[in-house]
């Protein structure tokens, strides 16, 4: 099984799943579940693995494939080396052309990556139509989202 995430085995100074959900770096909940209290230890992971799940869900966090992917950081929080404005969108190099650069993260193992060229758009279009792009993704994301919630 492969190791669930947040979630830890600690042997010492007793048996227990460790829960330690962090954001940003900070520990923003904690808890332990004893092998003792739930009865032994495969009971007591799946504990720690439901309330991970209830924290999860309490701070719009969507946890795939063992893996954790937070949509309010990854776009909706510019970063701070972004030059163009726009989260998603980059200008780029390619030998001696310019691109604009719309990408997204649409889960943990696929991006979208769309290039539009300075030199046959121009540079003005060819980030209007990156912008573009970039938030039909997010649309696109979005309602997949509300579907998925729907459908609960």
């Amino acid at each position: 099984m492969p190791k669930p995430l947040y979630v830890t085995r600690v042997k010492k100074p007793y048996l227990y799943w460790n829960l330690r959900f962090r954001m940003k770096g900070e520990v923003v909940f904690r808890e332990s579940f004893s092998d003792k209290k739930y009865g032994g230890e495969k009971e007591a992971l799946e504990a720690a693995i439901t309330a991970r799940d209830k924290i999860a869900k309490l701070f719009n966090v969507l946890i795939e494939n063992s893996r954790i992917k937070d949509y309010r950081y990854t776009h909706e929080q510019k970063s701070t080396r972004n030059k163009t404005g726009v989260i998603g969108v980059a200008l780029t190099k390619q030998g001696n052309c310019y691109y604009y650069r719309a990408s997204i993260s649409k889960t943990i193992r696929k991006e979208s990556i769309k290039v539009f060229s300075c030199t046959k758009l121009g540079k003005a279009e060819a980030f209007r139509q990156a912008v573009k792009q970039r938030k039909n993704w997010e649309k696109e994301l979005l309602e997949k989202k509300n579907e998925s919630k729907q459908g609960e």
